[in-house]
């Protein structure tokens, strides 16, 4: 199966499935890696906005009693 037309579409290297499969393996790595930061960053962000949240209502209940 040849997956390119010619060698000039990839710029003039020609691949063989073998550095294919491993570019895509790389590839697929560096995305679940991106994916595991994004929930991390995710989750650290509702922590925060609860933080903030509670604060809100602290202030509030100070506002209340003053």
């Amino acid at each position: 199966m040849n997956f390119f037309v010619s060698e000039e579409a990839l710029g003039g290297e020609g691949l063989s499935r073998r550095a294919l499969r491993a570019e895509i393996a790389a590839l697929t790595d560096k995305l679940d890696a991106e994916e595991e930061r994004r929930d991390a960053l995710l989750a650290d962000l509702r922590r925060t906005e609860r933080a903030i949240e509670r604060f809100q209502s602290l202030l509030a209940d100070l506002g209340a009693d003053a």
